[in-house]
């Protein structure tokens, strides 16, 4: 059996987690949304975004056009460096014990 490189097994990791978190409407990290209804702006603080927001994915068209700002707490980011880099990262780590010899 042929074993990967770490660098590859923590790539592929990354794209598998980063690609649900991007493309699905997965309300996980803390931020707030600015929308436009008849010409008045509403701010939602301290909601839930989607980091599928950021692309215009996971809204109807009519949403699309009310959304005048997505933007992340300082806590979302931290979350999204988490899920992107550290659990990755961690993952493979616990990989490397389990191939190195005792």
């Amino acid at each position: 059996m042929t074993k990967f490189p770490l660098w590859l097994i923590f790539i592929l990791l990354q794209i598998g987690i980063l690609i649900p978190l991007l493309t699905l409407s997965l309300r996980l990290f803390p931020g707030e949304l600015v929308i436009s209804t008849g010409g008045v702006e509403k701010t939602f603080e301290n909601t839930n975004v989607s980091l599928s927001y950021f692309l215009g994915l996971g809204m109807t068209p009519e949403e699309k056009n009310q959304l005048v700002s997505v933007s992340l707490y300082g806590s979302g980011w931290i979350l999204v460096i988490c899920y992107s880099i550290l659990l990755p990262l961690f993952i493979t780590y616990r990989i490397h014990l389990k191939r190195s010899p005792s």
